[in-house]
């Protein structure tokens, strides 16, 4: 035996009906797979006496839980008590197919019913085509699964069937003659006969078209929508439900788990999943079956309607998978399984299958207008999913993917920005730092030339010659030498506030902001005789970025009495610490932003590349987690 397979006497409880819930759903789904426990099953419904002999022995001596075993005592109580009266010669646990095994020895009686052979079995028993010999027709008889042994809550389902199909006379919708009970008090309901095969039978024998696909739906649409304003939702829509006649006329059935929206409610237990994984809605896969509305059928015709078009199912896979694809995955764009198919038809589809109601159809007579639309070539008021809707269902299923993706994304642009910033700071500083190399190197030479000149003129001068420039003179033409030998366009100059050479006076703003600055420092004694005084600015001129460089002079000991007595000095009572001077040194910095660029550049490519390796390792590894799952 199949490790998965129940044990006999789990088969037994199932058979006498001492199971129920979570645990008999999946004993039957087991039963309806397996040939082999289902042969099992049923050879325990041909046993006799030792099934009856074990039934009172079960209900006189064995002391067990009455809140958990109160239905195995009722149904052996009513098997034992109906042999004792005796009404009935043998148990039976599927009266269905109890009739199925008379009718391979030919036609058999149900009352005035001729059994004629079974064409089906549905969610709570057998169909048999049967002859109304009364009335001269043909019908179709639904006899219950469990017969007599059923549970309260099976019977109700059963017999809510009957009410239901009562309500509803529509050309679409199979209708319910009568119902029935046996000698033995099994139920069974009596419908209309259809002379046709299902839409599943159909769909393998052939692909109808795009045009008949819409038309059919159309219909069906158009039947379920007439049961929803009767306040009844189908849900167990499905193609095995749908019975195309002979004239292609499609004709719903099975509203075995049909909900009546005013008084069924109560009938579905909270938490049980409803129906056929592979039509159902994501609201019953999550256990909310009793929360049904017209929008649930409406996610099964879309089901139905992409089976049709792209001859396959949304999702498939064994049970487990596909209540969990119908909760977390989108279907596969049709399209992309066939790319003939239309546009529209598509559209609607996707919309009928939204996993969210809202997003659906609110109503199947919107279904059935937009399909109408559609065949008569209009435009249809569905529009297909958008790219942003597209996200944000996508982020909606891979939370943590887009957690990493945004991280990446944040820390991505965090680094673009310090490296932005860090690429000014970078050719400002080194502009910075060569324009003191300039003016260190200006002061060094006037150090030197100073030095120079006093060891081999002073007091020596020669009256028949010019004596050489002062230093202060040789400071000025140094800095004119800069300039003109510069190409890429830096300048520089001396200026004073006290010279009463044109040339030599301050000229732009910045100069003279540069003077205010040193003197304050002066004024206020911030500045010592070592200390540098600096002003600079960083500007835009014509468009292109600049430096601005100053730096002063301040009058020491060993020059004071030299400016005090020469001719050329422009005043006579210089003291130690008057600002004597201010080299100014303007410098465009656009190559040296050119060549920062080509590094920035560099180091966002780098970055860039590890993002969209992260990136790739993150889809790799979010589609080798969804094939797994």
């Amino acid at each position: 035996m199949n490790r998965k397979c129940p044990s006999p006497p789990t088969l037994k409880s199932f058979a006498v009906g001492r199971l129920a819930g979570v645990k008999f759903e999946q004993i039957a789904e087991h039963i309806r797979d397996c040939p082999k426990c289902d042969q099992a099953l049923e050879s325990l419904g041909e046993t006799n006496d030792e099934l009856v002999v074990r039934l009172k022995a079960l209900s006189d001596s064995v002391e067990r839980n009455p809140q958990t075993d109160v239905l195995a005592r009722q149904c052996a109580e009513t098997v034992v008590r109906s042999f004792q009266n005796g009404t009935r010669k043998n148990v039976t646990t599927d009266y269905g197919k109890h009739f199925s095994r008379l009718l391979q020895n030919g036609p058999c009686n149900l009352g005035r019913f001729e059994l004629l052979e079974e064409i089906g079995c549905g969610s709570f028993g057998h169909v048999f085509r049967a002859r109304d010999r009364e009335l001269g027709r043909d019908v179709a008889i639904k006899i219950q699964r469990a017969g007599s042994i059923a549970s309260p809550e099976e019977q109700q389902m059963f017999l809510r069937e009957a009410r239901n199909v009562a309500r509803l006379k529509h050309p679409s919708i199979v209708s319910l003659f009568e119902t029935g009970e046996t000698e033995d008090g099994v139920c069974y309901l009596v419908t209309e006969f259809v002379n046709g095969k299902t839409l599943e039978s159909r769909l393998k024998e052939s692909t109808p078209t795009y045009r008949e696909t819409a038309e059919l739906m159309h219909r069906l649409t158009n039947a379920v929508h007439y049961a929803h304003e009767r306040g009844i939702v189908h849900r167990d829509l499905k193609p095995s439900n749908i019975l195309i006649d002979e004239n292609d006329q499609v004709h719903l059935t099975d509203f075995g788990l049909a909900k009546r929206e005013s008084i069924d409610g109560s009938l579905t237990t909270h938490g049980r999943v409803v129906g056929t994984p592979a039509y159902m809605p994501p609201e019953h896969a999550r256990g909310c079956s009793r929360e049904s509305d017209a929008r649930s059928d409406i996610y099964s015709l879309g089901v139905i309607l992409y089976e049709m078009l792209t001859g396959e199912r949304p999702f498939q896979g064994t049970r487990r998978l596909l209540l969990l694809q119908v909760l977390d995955e989108e279907p596969r764009p049709l399209r992309q399984l066939d790319e003939h198919i239309p546009k529209d038809l598509e559209t609607i589809c996707l919309k009928a299958m939204a996993k969210q109601p809202g997003k659906r159809y609110q109503t199947g007579l919107e279904l059935a207008d937009d399909l109408q639309r559609y065949l008569n070539n209009e435009p249809i008021t569905a529009r297909p999913i958008g790219y942003t809707e597209k996200l944000r269902r996508w982020s909606a299923k891979n939370p943590f993917a887009v957690a990493l993706f945004v991280a990446i994304v944040v820390s991505s642009i965090i680094g673009f920005v310090y490296l932005r910033s860090l690429n000014s700071w970078i050719v400002r500083e080194m502009a910075l730092d060569n324009a003191r190399l300039y003016s260190d190197m200006l002061e060094e030479f006037n150090e030197y030339y100073s030095e120079i000149r006093g060891t081999f003129y002073d007091g020596h001068e020669d009256p028949n010659r010019d004596p050489p420039p002062l230093p202060a003179t040789m400071r000025i033409e140094v800095a004119q030498r800069i300039s003109c030998k510069d190409d890429d366009g830096m300048q520089a100059r001396v200026f004073s506030p006290h010279s009463f050479r044109e040339e030599l006076r301050p000229r732009d703003d910045f100069e003279r902001k540069t003077l205010s600055v040193f003197n304050d420092l002066i004024a206020k004694n911030e500045v010592g005789e070592e200390d540098n005084l600096e002003y600079f600015r960083f500007e835009k001129i014509n468009g292109q970025p600049f430096l601005k460089f100053a730096r002063g002079q301040l009058m020491t000991a060993s020059c004071i009495e030299c400016h005090n007595t020469h001719a050329d000095s422009p005043k006579v009572d210089w003291k130690v610490g008057d600002l004597a001077g201010v080299f100014s040194l303007t410098r465009p910095l656009s190559v040296d932003v050119e060549r920062a660029s080509e590094g920035f550049q560099g180091a966002t490519m780098l970055v860039i590349s590890i993002s969209l390796a992260l990136t790739v390792f993150l889809v790799v590894i979010v589609y080798r987690t969804r094939q797994i799952r």
